[in-house]
């Protein structure tokens, strides 16, 4: 009866529902009538707004204010229902609001924790919602904090590849070489034909055998000397060797770039 109810309201404020949409539409969380028809009004107005301005969003544009308003409509008349949070989250996303972007994400994360709520479609959007927190803490260079929020995404869906290549990338960066490659492997089970990881597994493993810094000042060498800017190739070449004197390739272009230089 509630899904005949909403169906007819939405069908006065001519609003169109997809198949999935009307699917969804039984399994919605939420007994608000009010809060089911303001959630699906937002929704449409979203989708008008992403095509009527083609990227150019912002959120005084008169339907993302629309939208806007009844998405806050919606999570009034119902503060627990956690999708329209979820979708408050999208728009102020789109529209650069980031501040009432990471608000509504992180109501929307409370709501799925304290109310154990499951399903495929909610722990794909949990998972999201902790990779786009994650990535907030990242962006500001706070990293411990960055990868909570990334391992907490992969609890939700172990096979969201944007959060397992950031946690390849900060463990990297953090000096954790063999985390860096445990994460290198996920991604690969997820995407076996994956180009960047392959290379950055032999980045990580000759760091791990020759010290990152030795490494990392070699392959700057050796960008250098490609490009023929043989002097600086010299000076990231001298680096590499005093961070490790065993490494040969280093010991190899150097002399090459002297040579070069002479």
């Amino acid at each position: 009866l509630k899904d005949k109810v909403v169906l007819f309201i939405l069908k006065e404020l001519n609003v169109e529902l997809s198949i999935q949409d009307k699917d969804g539409l039984k399994k919605t969380p939420t007994t608000s009538l009010e809060a089911l028809s303001d959630y699906y009004k937002c929704l449409d107005l979203m989708d008008k707004a992403i095509v009527e301005y083609e990227g150019v969003d912002y959120p005084s544009k008169k339907l993302w204010a629309e939208a806007i308003e009844y998405g806050e409509r919606a999570v009034a008349a119902d503060p627990k229902y956690a999708e329209a949070y979820y979708l408050l989250a999208e728009i102020y996303n789109r529209t650069h609001w980031t501040i009432r972007e990471v608000n509504n994400l992180n109501s929307f994360i409370q709501l799925v924790e304290d109310n154990q709520l499951k399903s495929k479609d909610i722990y794909k959007k949990a998972s999201q919602a902790y990779f786009r927190l994650g990535y907030a803490f990242y962006s500001k260079g706070e990293h411990e904090q960055a990868i909570d929020y990334f391992i907490s995404s992969t609890e939700y869906d172990p096979d969201l590849l944007e959060t397992h290549l950031y946690l390849v990338q900060i463990y990297y960066d953090m000096g954790e070489i063999g985390l860096s490659l445990d994460e290198c492997e996920k991604i690969l089970r997820i995407d076996p034909q994956n180009k960047e990881i392959s290379w950055f597994i032999k980045k990580n493993e000759q760091s791990q055998k020759y010290g990152r810094e030795a490494y990392e000042n070699y392959e700057k060498g050796y960008l250098s000397y490609k490009k023929s800017n043989f002097e600086e190739a010299v000076s990231y070449f001298k680096s590499s060797i005093l961070a490790n004197p065993n490494f040969k390739e280093p010991h190899y272009y150097l002399a090459l770039s002297y040579y070069q230089i002479a």
